[in-house]
């Protein structure tokens, strides 16, 4: 979603100082979305963490 520009980090709120191409993502959206796609969690409990991040302004959509 990233890569195709459908959710955009806002990479001012989360920049830090590393080059790591993933350090702006958290690491729980990153075991959520890993255990979303192993179909360990339900799509609802992916899509809040989502929610999470929109409304706290962390990503856009």
């Amino acid at each position: 979603m990233i890569k195709n520009e459908i959710i955009i980090i806002d990479t001012k709120q989360t920049e830090k100082n590393d080059n790591s191409k993933d350090r702006n993502i958290p690491d729980w959206i990153k075991n959520t979305a890993q255990w979303w796609s192993n179909d360990l969690i339900s799509e609802n409990e992916f899509v809040r963490g989502l929610e999470f991040l929109i409304n706290n302004e962390k990503i856009s959509v």
